[in-house]
């Protein structure tokens, strides 16, 4: 699969490994692969080799054989500094002669008798992949790359790349995560729009950290330092705080919704399973993409809190263009799972779940559930593209912001509506019934089961749903519910607003409207 149709519906998880170099032959590095595998990475890089001295033939043979194996993808390095565009070309067709859809275009480290052929900088050969049929990648620097004499200098090239072609970037590894966020606000302004992946290396020894930020530029941070001062001249100790403090990072950039979080495993399935295991744990959860929709102009209006008031043809217009961005790059898929209800405590309002670890809390929802014997939680997105997009407007034109935020609030809640929908139909399918959904937030269910929630879904590795430390989701325009399912006709079923359990909070009621058009 290409890549960048990833991107745009999830927050990705990935890994780059290196091809064989000194004793290691090419079948142990595909074992190394293939037990990366086992933690459901979005994608494998694999590089030319370590310091990017050549070696097509293996880079190319263990790309095939990764997306051979079809559990996942997987992205090839390719450098162009010595090499002509006929080279280039024939890489690129071995390549897709064994089915691999993904490029990562880089320039390459200079080295003794390594000249210009056809191809000076990176985005020279991004332009020339044009045409190719690849999806190409190619790399950024959150501060800035050595060799450029200023970060700004570093984003005018990166966007020379983005308008060249690239369709997403992967950052070189760096170790304090404000660097990348400042980075990505830079960005922004400058108008690069392509997804933006983050790299992050474990240092395993105090060397190790000392040779890379020497041949990156990245800086070390002093919390770093204390870590390593405490591990002491313990290998195993500095190890052990390298992979700490890199699931620390990984987590709080996951949790400030970042396209992607790229490890650099160093050819070590231990730091891959470090890294997937502190992620949160996955179930087997039903993955649904949901039908596209056009906003409805009147709906969109009255997010706007505009209801039935005329606007005028400028902003009619600006609406239009906005509605029409939010319907290309909505990506609408859902995370749905059912669980037997296990018990109930009437006292404290709590309904625990079988197989679950979500108890439900409050008197809202144990009147939503009464006489149900089971709940279908649901988590629905539309993406991260419609995130960056929003992000993107907040920083430019305030009043596109505003208009794009609400034609993406009203495809989200379609999609929620779809998900809802599917929930009902497969209900009656099994001879049973299903009631609205309810969502943490409304009435006294609190914000709180959202984590738990969200992992019994597997929403964050399936949908890129992440939260922050508040509570909140990204991609913002995401949802989550749970629905009852009932063996009977509940005598409360909802028909009507009056009926619903949101009725005395509901901001669309009291605007005159309904969620449900009764």
């Amino acid at each position: 699969m290409r890549i960048s149709d990833i991107l745009s519906r999830k927050q990705t998880f990935s890994f780059e490994i290196f091809p064989p170099k000194g004793e290691m032959s090419q079948a142990q590095a595909m074992g190394v692969a293939e037990q990366l595998m086992d933690f459901d990475p979005d994608w494998i890089s694999v590089t030319f080799s370590a310091g990017g001295t050549g070696g097509t033939e293996s880079t190319a043979g263990i790309a095939s054989s990764i997306e051979a194996t079809g559990r996942t993808s997987a992205l090839a390095h390719l450098t162009c500094l010595g090499s002509s565009a006929a080279d280039v070309d024939d890489f690129v067709g071995r390549l897709r002669s064994a089915g691999v859809e993904n490029v990562l275009a880089l320039r390459g480290d200079h080295a003794p008798g390594r000249k210009v052929v056809d191809f000076a900088h990176a985005s020279d050969l991004v332009a020339h992949l044009q045409g190719s049929g690849m999806c190409v990648g190619a790399a950024c620097y959150p501060e800035g790359h050595v060799e450029c004499e200023s970060l700004e200098r570093d984003i005018e090239n990166l966007k020379v790349k983005q308008d060249s072609g690239v369709d997403f970037l992967v950052t070189q590894l760096f170790f304090e995560n404000e660097d990348f966020y400042r980075f990505r606000e830079r960005c922004t302004r400058a108008r690069i729009k392509v997804p933006i992946v983050c790299g992050i290396m474990p240092f395993t020894s105090v060397s190790q950290i000392q040779r890379m930020a020497f041949s990156c530029g990245a800086s070390i941070p002093s919390k770093v330092v204390r870590r390593l001062v405490r591990a002491g001249d313990d290998a195993a100790s500095q190890r052990a705080a390298g992979i700490e403090y890199a699931c620390e990072q990984m987590l709080d950039l996951a949790a400030n919704g970042v396209d992607g979080i790229h490890v650099y495993s160093m050819n070590r399935p231990d730091v891959g399973r470090a890294a997937h295991d502190r992620r949160l744990p996955g179930r087997h959860a039903m993955i649904v993409d949901l039908p596209a929709h056009d906003a409805d102009p009147a709906e969109v209006l009255r997010y706007l809190g505009r209801g039935s008031q005329s606007v005028s043809s400028d902003i009619e217009g600006r609406l239009e263009t906005q509605m029409g961005r939010a319907r290309e790059l909505a990506r609408p898929r859902a995370s749905i799972q059912c669980f037997p209800i296990a018990s109930r405590d009437a006292e404290k309002s709590t309904i625990s779940l079988e197989g679950c670890a979500l108890d439900l809390e409050g008197a809202s929802i144990a009147e939503h559930l009464a006489g149900a014997r089971a709940v279908a939680l649901m988590a629905v997105t539309i993406g991260m593209a419609v995130e960056r997009e929003l992000r993107r407007l907040a920083l430019l034109n305030s009043l596109d912001q505003a208009l794009f935020d609400a034609a993406a609030t009203t495809l989200v809640e379609c999609a929620a509506a779809d998900a809802e929908a599917l929930v009902r139909s497969r209900a009656r399918e099994q001879g049973r019934f299903a009631n609205a959904r309810f969502s943490p937030g409304y009435g006294d269910l609190p914000l709180a089961c959202q984590p738990t929630l969200l992992d019994a879904l597997d929403a964050r590795r399936r949908l890129g749903i992440t939260l922050s430390p508040s509570l909140l989701m990204t991609p913002t325009k995401s949802v989550t519910a749970v629905i009852g399912i009932f063996d009977e006709l509940p005598p409360r079923m909802r028909t009507t607003c009056a009926d619903c359990p949101c009725h005395e909070f509901c901001t669309i009621h009291r605007s005159g409207g309904s969620c449900r058009g009764d």
